[in-house]
This record gives structure tokens, sequence and C-alpha cells, in this order.
């Protein structure tokens, strides 16, 4: 039962980290020009567009982007160990809830600021989204006070 249980923060954890380095070396970094990954970054160039006005929710992951992320989490419990994928669920979970209350309804929250920050201020601090701490370590968090 212990293992299980750090076998699913691992996860939730790991897929922390891999949304992180995603949205840092992919959406905002080099990576994101290669060929194979062009078109994720040009999805996150309309997401940063249109972040806070009227059309942001017109703005959804395409079909496959769900699908592969999907697939992974099944890959993992399937070949790996399924607590671990659970946690990776878990993270997908709780990334699409604040990431969705972020841009529509939450606007004084601690993560709402942070969030918000790097999509008016600087684009290249504050990739974590959901878990500043994040940022902390890799040494891209900035402070943001106000909304």
């Amino acid at each position: 039962m212990f293992l299980s249980a750090v076998l699913f923060a691992l996860g939730h954890i790991i897929s922390a980290l891999l949304v992180y380095f995603n949205h840092r070396f992919v959406f905002h970094g080099k990576l994101g020009k290669l060929p194979i990954l062009s078109n994720l970054r040009l999805l996150h160039i309309e997401h940063h567009r249109h972040a806070y006005d009227e059309k942001r929710n017109e703005h959804f992951e395409p079909i496959w982007v769900t699908l592969s992320l999907f697939s992974v989490i099944a890959l993992a419990g399937l070949y790996i160990n399924i607590p671990l994928a659970c946690g990776m669920a878990s993270f997908a979970a709780v990334y699409a809830y604040r990431h969705k209350r972020i841009h529509n309804k939450d606007k004084d929250s601690f993560f709402s600021i942070h969030h918000r920050y790097h999509h008016t201020r600087n684009a290249k601090r504050n990739f974590s989204g959901v878990y500043p701490v994040i940022d902390r370590i890799f040494g891209t968090y900035e402070e943001s006070r106000t909304p």
C-alpha cells in the first residue's frame, strides 16, 4: 500500500515536470521549431493571443493531443505500473481543472496571479502553470503579486 502511494505521487510529479519542460522548451523554446512539434507550438501561440479575451474558449486542444496524453498514461499503466499511471492521470485532471479556472473564473488566487504573469508580463517566466514551486526549482519563477 505504501509503495502504491509513493508510485502514485511519483506519477503526479513526473507529469507536472513533463508539462513544465514541454511548456518551457517546446511551447516557448527551440524544440518547438522542430517540424514534428511546430503544430503544438502554434496552438500555444494562439492560446497566448486569446488567453483572457472572449475567444479564449474557442482554442481547445485538438482531439489528437488529448488522445496522445491518454495513450501515454494508459501505456504507463499497462507496461510500467498502474498506481504510477493513476498519479499521472491525477495531474492531468488537476491541471485541466486549474488551467480552465485560471483563464475563466479565478482571477485572485496565487495560482491565477502566477499564471497570468506568464501571459501578460513575461512569457519567459512562470512556465509551471499550476505548481509554482517547479519554477522556483528551475529558476524560472518570478514574483507576481498583482492580478
